[in-house]
């Protein structure tokens, strides 16, 4: 068994985070040896298992001792349990610039005995940094050792694993196929295979898919172009990877793709998107922490039949999730359900030209625009309709909670919560007499707030209501469903 860790204490090394695959489930394990306490997260749940040390001893343990033996330049560890055999190889390390971020891969290599006593034993292949530049499959016959193949004859039960290596494609020849740097890449492909616990950096792709039934798990790409490509593909699954630095985290590009699950991946500091979901069927992206990059969090592009659910988007400097039109007939369809957008530069979720779209049960708070915001588009007849937004949270946002603009009907709003929003302080002074020249009409307005202010016209009180787009609830056209929402300011046409 082959996992990768992450070591989490710069003082004694003595907590550590695993990532690995159990029976085809992603699992998380954090171990803090000091305080004897295990954590494991499986299928999205974190479990207390300290009860279970014992059973862990033997691993972890020793990786207790890897502070002693080279840490701040790499080195290698191999430790033997002397009852069982079991042989523990700590290796290719990679120091970050934080200790507490750096990177090393376990293999486990068990000895059992079978009845007779004789003894069986079952190793895993070592790898390391691949020798043959990039790694370029383009047929199925090109799945071989020699193409960075560790094991696996493609079939669906028994995948080819691409698994352990280590990739800098800054001197790759670009003179070959596919004319650009690239770390690994398949192409034209319909085998099975798995592309699991590699390293690429300095690509202009790190890793790119133009296949069907492929899997990218446990992978770590940095400072590249785009770090994992998707274009043309179908059932693909991209799980447990971490990309980091790049100019887009996780894209599928030009052509058409279906069937694609992007899950449980961490994207930060990306110099656009953190995931580009362009252009994609019944596909979704769940589980996913999208953070700190300088455009969007998830940009969902001409996809329709998508799901958009569970992922952490915070931080970004544009949207947290921003979800365009496809011109599908019969409506986008796309849900978007159960996500925390908080915090980000822009809206929380802005849906532009969307219809048919399902926005409910996100929290969508802090961010410096709007909460949620339905839009049309400009210069176009398209706007979003026939949109359904319920459930969600969107409190303390710069700018409005959930806004409805102009164009965009049919859309039913209900069971909403959006308190204390317009935290910029936009607001209009008016006055409310209407035999003044200066009157103002706030009939739509759900709450004025009084000021010490007078009116150079008449000498009447003057009050304060918010900018259009700052209200708590604000819908600028007609007809909408609205029902059980909670705010306190509002704008309804």
């Amino acid at each position: 068994m082959t996992v990768k860790a992450k070591n989490l204490d710069i003082e004694n090394r003595m907590k550590i985070r695993v990532e690995m695959t159990v029976e085809g489930q992603e699992t998380i394990i954090i171990l803090n040896l000091e305080l004897q306490k295990l954590w494991m997260c499986s299928g999205g749940y974190w479990m207390d298992l300290s009860e279970n040390m014992e059973a862990e001893n033997m691993v972890f343990s020793h990786l207790s001792s890897y502070q002693g033996i080279g840490w701040t330049t790499g080195g290698e560890y191999t430790i033997t349990d002397p009852a069982t055999g079991a042989t523990i190889r700590i290796h290719d390390v990679v120091v970050n610039p934080v200790l507490e971020d750096s990177l090393f891969i376990i293999t486990i290599t068990t000895t059992t005995t079978s009845p007779t006593t004789s003894p069986t034993t079952t190793t895993t292949t070592t790898t390391g940094t691949y020798s043959g530049g990039s790694i370029l499959i383009d047929s199925d016959d090109k799945f071989t050792a020699a193409n960075g193949v560790v094991s696996g004859s493609g079939t669906q039960a028994d995948p080819y694993i691409i698994e352990g290596w280590t990739i800098d494609a800054s001197s790759c020849d670009t003179s070959v196929w596919p004319y650009i740097k690239v770390g690994i890449i398949v192409d034209f492909t319909s085998k099975y295979f798995v592309i699991r616990n590699c390293r690429v950096e300095n690509a202009d792709e790190g890793i790119s898919l133009g296949c069907s039934n492929g899997r990218v798990e446990g992978c770590v790409v940095r400072k590249s172009g785009t770090g994992i490509s998707l274009d043309g593909v179908s059932n693909v699954v991209v799980s447990g990877n971490t990309v980091e630095n790049c100019r887009e985290g996780i894209g599928n590009e030009l052509y058409f793709s279906s069937s694609v699950t992007i899950s449980n991946n961490t994207i930060t500091g990306c110099t656009e998107e953190g995931i580009y979901f362009h252009n994609l069927g019944n596909s979704s992206a769940t589980g996913n922490t999208v953070m700190n990059n300088r455009e969007q969090g998830i940009y969902v592009s001409a996809s329709y039949s998508c799901t958009i659910s569970n992922n952490i988007v915070k931080g970004n400097k544009f949207s947290g999730i921003e979800v365009e039109y496809s011109m599908v007939q019969g409506g986008d369809n796309n849900t978007i359900s159960h996500n925390d957008a908080n915090n980000n530069g822009d809206d929380g979720i802005w849906v532009s030209g969307g219809s048919h779209d399902i926005i409910s049960y996100n929290t969508c708070n802090g961010n410096g625009g709007s909460g949620i915001r339905l839009s049309w588009v400009g210069l176009t007849d398209i706007s979003a309709c026939y949109n359904t937004v319920s459930n969600n949270t969107a409190d303390n946002n710069g700018w409005g909670g959930i806004v409805v603009e102009s164009y965009c009907v049919h859309n039913t709003i209900s069971n909403n919560t959006c308190l204390s929003n317009n935290t910029l302080g936009q607001y209009y002074y008016v006055c409310t007499n209407p035999k003044c020249m200066d009157y103002t009409d706030t009939s739509k307005e759900g709450k004025i707030f009084p000021t010490d202010k007078t009116c150079i016209f008449c000498g009447g009180p003057i009050f304060k209501i918010p900018y259009i787009g700052c209200h708590d609830l604000e819908i600028e056209d007609q007809p909408n469903i609205l029902e059980n929402n909670t705010y306190e300011t509002s704008y309804i046409e």
